[in-house]
């Protein structure tokens, strides 16, 4: 397979959380064309068995290389609970996780002390993939993982104005400041756009580290040493696929982000 620099990055989550990957990946990428495909037929990916979390993510990933892109970001922590490293060898494309070693490096020297507290869904924490990367880049730190799988579904609908949404965050945050917390890994890109109100609740005490921008550099620095970026200096609109709920999708997205969504399609995988 010859990758060219002009061909589009893919990004794919199950639902909006990527949205916050692509953003950063905008900021400091303005050229790159890119692709966003959001799996909401089958989401939320982060409650499901690992066996069906591999199925569903090899599905897209061959979906996405028969799109000739040049890249592919699984912007969703759940997904990048695979195992990357097979993935890898199978297909001759760069292929970027959530929980690399080159990402979590950017933030980890950031951390003020060494008590981090982690929150994501089911199959992220018991993957323990987090966990993994963190022993072998700091010994010192000591990780609390918090199980927020209820809050992704709120999110993705928007209701993040509601009772339920409030008292489950409450609840989430509220054991691991009990831990004695002074860092947290958002660990879900769905929480990247609650992060104002998780600092609310959390005070000053305790900084928030949110992935997804470090995960954009890393990007810029695998297509750069792959001599991938793209030498055309034109704006272009992201193409966003989307496998059920559109309008839902459309209607979250403005909520959450800034996004036009103006090249928006209907597929089946």
């Amino acid at each position: 397979m010859i990758l060219k620099r002009h061909e589009p990055i893919a990004i794919f989550d199950s639902g909006i959380g990527g949205l916050s990957v692509l953003i950063e990946i905008k900021k400091i990428l303005p050229y790159e064309k890119i692709i966003y495909l959001a799996d909401k037929k089958k989401h939320p990916f982060g409650t499901r068995p690992k066996d069906e979390i591999e199925k569903i993510a090899y599905e897209i990933i061959n979906f996405l290389i028969s799109k000739n892109v040049k890249m592919i970001v699984i912007a969703c922590n759940t997904a990048s609970t695979i195992k990357l490293d097979d993935l890898r060898k199978e297909y001759e494309i760069p292929v970027i996780g959530m929980i690399e070693p080159e990402v979590v490096s950017q933030y980890i020297n950031k951390f003020r002390g060494n008590s981090v507290g982690l929150i994501g869904t089911t199959a992220t924490i018991n993957s323990q993939a987090y966990d993994d990367v963190i022993k072998k880049l700091n010994t010192d730190i000591k990780l609390y993982s918090k199980d927020c799988s209820k809050l992704v579904p709120l999110i993705e609908t928007g209701k993040i104005e509601s009772d339920s949404f409030k008292e489950e965050l409450n609840n989430c945050l509220s054991l691991l400041l009990s831990d004695g917390i002074t860092n947290l890994i958002i660990g879900c890109t769905h929480f990247s756009f609650i992060i104002e109100r998780i600092n609310d609740l959390l005070g000053n005490n305790v900084n928030v580290f949110n992935p997804s921008r470090f995960v954009a550099h890393y990007v810029k620095e695998k297509l750069s040493h792959e001599g991938l970026l793209n030498s055309f200096r034109e704006i272009y609109e992201p193409e966003y696929l989307i496998t059920s709920k559109r309008d839902e999708f459309i209607n979250t997205g403005h909520k959450m982000t800034s996004l036009a969504f103006k090249n928006l399609k209907l597929i089946t995988i």
